[in-house]
């Protein structure tokens, strides 16, 4: 019998206790089960490649007899294990190399398709290649295998198991495929009518004109979401849904299940895709339900999971809009009305409060159920106003602390007339102190960390540009709810995927362009299109998908709709960068107005001259268009484009639109082709006489900057120079523009020329004259004023009347060096580089008798000086200059200014320009575009008047007079939330010997300084008028002794600073200043060091627990410190640093109590002794007590 080891011995044991249970399950023998196992193909591949011959006949029966050599034994067990590990190292290795050969040949066809398809040239293989997003196959990957479809089932919690099945495939291949087949079915049978915006789009596709009267089918999507052509009936739609919603809402729980803090971010990615597919409304119910049935239990929830969800939430609101907040916020709403269980009500105060937390709705919402507590104020209300106190106490405290006081005030009323032996109310009103001394540490079961997390998750998960306003009005839910679950409401959101549909026959197959074509046709305005793109949070580049979407969309819907035009002015004036990417696309739509049909052309015409009109785009957007060759089809859009324009109202409007092109020689050729267009084909088609009118004002608009190609162009600079340098010496050149005027003869253009002629200009100055009545000049290099005139002939001075020059520089400079142009009423000087050194001298009456306009605009002129007076100068304009300051005597020396312009200057505005202030209030038309003037210091970009107001009213209310002598200045104005302006008034009433306050303080006086004064009490503050609005009071070094006359006032409830340093006070009432900081929660500083303090062991203790708890609002603390004139050993020392062992030290000193007490012990000590000594006798020798023999 062949020899068998102990190991072999053990494995044919539990082979036969195997077949015996194998044998038991199938009714047979122990041998047959055997037999069928050892003839299993997988058992003999298995023994051939361990180097073993399958073995014939189980040894069922009796065991072979053992051999008895150990050597042979050894020798034959160490050769079957040798051979049976080479035989499996040679199948390893042959079926490695085989796997490698595969791996190989399969590589080398993927670079051969690479080649083929030149993707072999790219450094990042990982992704999909941006030719294939922007044809809309991105989703080709989505059919691989993935690396989180390849992680184990482990890691994913045991709860979401099943609903983990379903998501193995993003894509829902299940869902999708089962929506195919009823979208492929219904696609091929129904004719789709529309009347409503979507409706209106087009096909791209469709070959119909229904304009040239080929009456065609033109598939379109209903406004509501239903095929109205379908044949198919509503029980295959139904089905549909049915099985959409399901699956819809096994994806959403899963979801939800395994969701925290560490994937939200995605879990949020994920839930925004579902509402783009499945509609918002669909998807915010859903979650609505889902939230609201794990948090509204009878059962407590923990907080983190409430906090949880709003979380979710906050990031839906900011992403997809506030759809999903209203529902749930209404839904919360019912429930806090009819709650009956606490713990349900508590659950939804929690996740209304974390709402409130993430700024997903107002105060107002907790702020209106607060108040509605406080004014029941039973047990379960206190419960759960506690509640939310402890969560959003502190939130209420950093966003409206002035409603929070009121909150403080009504509860603190309440519990006034509360039963005394209520814990709740006592409770809750130890919370309110907590809150409103910022004590986070005596709130219980607070915990800073939770919302902290929470808050720092929402900045990382909320995407760039993504933000939505808070909720702020129930009537704005309610409503919002009642439009929701109307049926066109309802219907509408449920087209979404319909959206998406006619987005694809669009042929926007990208997601980006299917977000961007949904909000544009389903949004209620331009307004909420505009929000609605910006919280999209699109990069740079993905904005121009932007104008192209909007441009298309407006040209394929039929008819014309000017929402188009006026969310793309909206844009424009948001960002330039939308103009120019609108400028580039009207440009491609005009290259490809072949191609377009004629209502698509009609529609391009009405936008394009909304746009013009508007402003939003000037003129030369035609510039594109060849004149010369005019084709019927861009005549036609030229034609309607003009039309509109000067069918146009407001005659100002219309003008601008010419006016823009009118300068400038780029555009030289545009204007020459436009005045041929409207005088030789538009004009003749009209009929109307107001239409002709306006055509020849736009004619003569265009040709009124109109200057030779030879004037704007660098051939006229002639000579050996290259063309960088004439471009150079073209930026500095000077244009000086002479009008004259004859006074109503018709030969003042023949006294124009001779003028011109007559002038010996210098070399470097070139005249001509190219239009009637204007004469140009051009200097390439700097020049002096006296060379303007010294070679101008006496007798073509008086044709002078007005005088212009624009973009000189002058090397010097003085307007009475064309004094010699007596008859001159008006000069204007714009664009030059004058003299900075000297200040500019303005000229007198006898200089200039006539004259009565002065432009010195957009120059450097820095300091005026007037020193005679101009009697006829009615206009004078200093715009856009360096001047900080003027001269009081300007207006006096002006009698006949209507007209001043100081826009566009650095002011100082300070005390030496209040008389423009009474020069406005006394002649209001005086000032041009007064309210645009602007302080340059000190209040950077603040209207000037307004902040001289505030100063003049300052300086007329301060007490100035004897024996208060203040001083009153405004060293800031801030910006109030409703748009007005607030100055900051201080007052300085210090080193004034004053034994009292001022009786009345200026309006809007908030810091009041007197210092080094006399005063010693604070009783006459009650009585001082504008006291209330007092913040900061610096009473330093005075006399004060006692403070207990500061409670009650306005000032101690809404004080931020009061410095009290270097006064008389010596021990000072501490529940006074406990009080007056525990009720004004705006209490920031609070100064009481250089005082003589008194430490004794009766007041320092309690002074010190006053130092320890308000150290925050006490700076100095530090510095208060004991009298130093005293002997005392604590002289000079700490106060809050002083041991308690030091100032109440041991001593001997006996008090007359302690005397009594202790001759009190000593007779009780004595009654004791003696009673116990008579009850001794009296029961050991029965005697009785002397005391009682004596007794009567």
């Amino acid at each position: 019998m062949k020899w068998k080891s102990r190991k072999v011995k053990r494995k044919e044991a539990r082979r036969q206790r195997k077949a015996r249970i194998d044998a038991y399950h199938r009714r047979k023998s122990i041998k047959q089960t055997l037999v069928q196992e050892q003839s299993s193909p997988l058992k003999q591949e298995k023994e051939v490649i361990q180097g073993r011959e399958p073995e014939k006949e189980p040894s069922v029966d009796v065991p072979q007899p053992l051999s008895k050599g150990k050597q042979g034994r050894k020798g034959n067990v160490k050769s079957a294990k040798k051979e049976r590990k080479k035989n499996i190292l040679d199948f390893e290795a042959r079926r490695r190399q085989n796997f490698l050969e595969d791996n190989e040949k399969e590589e080398r066809h993927i670079r051969l398709l690479e080649r083929k398809l030149r993707l072999n040239r790219r450094k990042d293989k990982t992704k999909l290649p941006m030719s294939f997003v922007a044809d809309g196959l991105d989703y080709l990957l989505d059919v691989c295998e993935s690396h989180d479809e390849r992680a184990p089932m482990k890691d994913h919690p045991p709860a979401a198991k099943h609903d983990e099945d379903m998501d193995q495939c993003k894509g829902s291949d299940m869902e999708e495929a089962m929506i195919e087949d009823y979208d492929d079915a219904s696609n091929e049978e129904s004719d789709i009518e529309s009347e409503g915006v979507v409706g209106n789009l087009l096909e791209e596709g469709e070959s119909s004109d229904s304009d040239d009267n080929q009456h065609r089918e033109v598939q379109t999507i209903n406004d509501f979401g239903s095929n109205a052509g379908s044949r198919r009936g509503d029980k295959d739609s139904a089905v549909k849904e049915n099985v959409i919603d399901r699956h819809l809402e096994k994806e959403i729980r899963a979801l939800i299940n395994r969701m925290s803090e560490s994937n939200m971010t995605s879990i949020a990615s994920k839930l925004e895709d579902f509402s783009q597919i499945h509609g918002r409304h669909s998807v915010s119910l859903l979650l609505m339900q889902l939230t609201l049935s794990s948090i509204i239990i009878d059962g407590t929830v923990p907080e983190r999971l409430i906090m949880e969800r709003a979380l979710l939430v906050a990031i839906l609101h900011a992403h997809i809009g506030s759809t999903l907040a209203r529902i749930l916020l209404d839904a919360l709403l019912d429930v806090l009305t009819e709650a009956t269980s606490s713990i349900r009500r508590k659950n939804a105060i929690l996740l209304l409060s974390y709402l409130y937390n993430f700024k997903v709705v107002d105060k107002d919402f907790l702020w209106d159920y607060a108040s509605s507590l406080l004014e029941t104020f039973e047990e379960d209300d206190i419960d759960a106003l506690l509640v939310i106190l402890r969560c959003s106490g502190m939130t209420f405290r950093e966003g409206d602390p002035l409603a929070l006081k009121k909150l403080i005030l009504q509860a603190q009323e309440k519990a006034s007339s509360a039963s005394p032996g209520n814990f709740r109310v006592k409770f809750m009103l130890e919370i309110l102190t907590a809150i409103r001394s910022n004590n986070v540490k005596k709130i219980p079961d607070y915990d800073p960390l939770l919302l902290e997390n929470g808050r720092k998750v929402l900045s990382r998960s909320i995407r760039s540009g993504a933000y939505n306003e808070p909720i702020s009005r129930k009537q704005d839910v309610s409503e919002v709810q009642a439009d929701e679950s109307s049926p066109q409401k309802s219907t509408l959101d449920s087209s979404e995927s319909h959206l998406l549909q006619l987005s694809r026959s669009q042929r926007l197959n990208t997601d980006i362009r299917r977000k961007i074509f949904s909000i544009l046709v389903s949004a209620q305005d331009y307004l909420d299109a505009y929000e609605k793109l910006m919280h999209l949070g699109l990069r740079k580049n993905q904005k121009r998908e932007i104008i192209h979407i909007l441009v298309s969309t407006c040209i394929q819907e039929k008819p014309y709709n000017p929402y188009y035009a006026y969310l793309a002015e909206h844009l424009c004036s948001a960002d330039r960068h939308f103009a120019v990417t609108l400028r580039f696309t009207l440009w491609d739509r005009i290259k490809e107005l072949g191609n377009a049909r004629k209502f698509q052309r009609k529609n391009l015409a009405g936008f394009m001259s909304q746009i013009l009109l508007a402003g939003s785009l000037p003129l030369s957007v035609l510039k594109v268009v060849d004149f010369s060759q005019l084709t019927e089809v861009v005549k036609e859009l030229l034609s309607q484009v003009m039309m509109h324009i000067l069918k146009c109202d407001n005659e100002e409007v219309w003008r601008n639109v010419f006016l823009r092109i009118s300068k400038g020689g780029r555009l030289q050729l545009l204007r020459a082709s436009l005045r041929l267009f409207l005088k030789h084909f538009l004009l003749p088609e009209v009929d109307e006489e107001s239409l002709q009118r306006k055509i020849n004002v736009a004619i003569e608009l265009l040709e009124v900057y109109f200057i030779d190609d030879e004037v704007w162009s660098i051939q006229s600079f002639n000579g050996g120079v290259n063309q960088d340098k004439r471009i150079m010496m073209l930026r500095t050149f000077l244009s000086l523009s002479l009008l004259a005027y004859a006074s109503g003869s018709e030969s003042s253009f023949s006294s124009v020329i001779s003028f011109c002629e007559a002038w010996q200009l210098p070399e470097k100055c070139h005249c001509d004259e190219k239009l009637e009545g204007m004469i140009s000049l051009q200097c390439s290099l700097p020049l002096s004023d006296s060379a303007l005139v010294v070679s101008l002939p006496q007798k073509h001075i008086e044709s002078l009347v007005h005088l212009q020059v624009i973009g000189t520089t002058f090397t010097t400079f003085n307007l009475s060096t064309f004094r010699v142009f007596k008859n001159l009423k008006s000069i204007a000087f714009i664009d030059d580089h004058l003299d900075e050194e000297s200040p500019l001298q303005l000229p007198c009456t006898s200089d200039f008798p006539q004259l009565q306009s002065l432009i010195l605009r957009n120059n450097t002129i820095r300091n005026i000086h007037l020193q005679c007076s101009m009697k006829n100068l009615e206009q004078l304009d200093l715009s856009y200059n360096l001047i900080s300051h003027l001269p009081p005597s300007l207006i006096e020396e002006l009698p006949a200014l209507n007209s001043l312009n100081l826009k566009g200057n650095i002011w100082g505005c300070n005390s030496n320009l209040l008389w423009l202030v009474e020069i406005h209030s006394a002649k209001p038309g005086l000032l041009v575009d007064a309210d645009s003037l602007e302080c340059s210091h000190p209040y950077e970009y603040k209207p000037l008047l307004k902040s001289l107001k505030f100063i003049l009213d300052a300086k007329r209310e301060c007490p100035s007079d004897p024996p208060y002598g203040c001083e009153c200045t405004v060293p800031r104005i801030i910006p109030l939330s409703n748009g007005t302006l607030m100055p900051l008034v201080y007052v300085n009433c210090s080193h004034r010997g004053l034994q009292q306050f001022p009786n009345k303080l200026p309006d809007y006086a908030v810091t009041l300084h007197m210092e080094h004064n006399l005063l010693t009490r604070f009783d006459g503050m009650k009585d001082i008028q504008n006291f209330t609005q007092l913040v900061n009071l610096y009473m330093d070094y005075n006399q004060i002794e006692e403070v207990e006359h500061l409670e009650g006032t306005s000032f101690a409830e809404n004080f931020r600073l009061l410095s009290l340093k270097g006064n008389r006070l010596k021990q000072i009432q501490t529940h006074v200043l406990r009080s007056i900081l525990l009720h004004n929660i705006n209490a920031h500083s609070l100064y009481l060091s250089e005082n003589p303090w008194q430490c004794d062991c009766i007041f320092t203790p309690d002074f010190q627990f006053f130092i320890a708890d308000f150290q925050k609002v006490l700076h100095d603390k530090l510095a208060i410190r004991c009298d130093l004139s005293k002997t005392d050993p604590n002289a000079g020392k700490q106060i809050a640093r002083l041991p308690l062992e030091e100032i109440c030290e041991p001593g001997w000193e006996i008090h007359y109590l302690d005397i009594l007490n202790g001759v009190m012990a000593f007779l009780i000590i004595i009654i004791l002794i003696k009673v116990t000594y008579d009850w001794y006798f009296y029961r050991k020798m029965n005697r009785i007590p002397w005391l009682a023999k004596r007794m009567p």
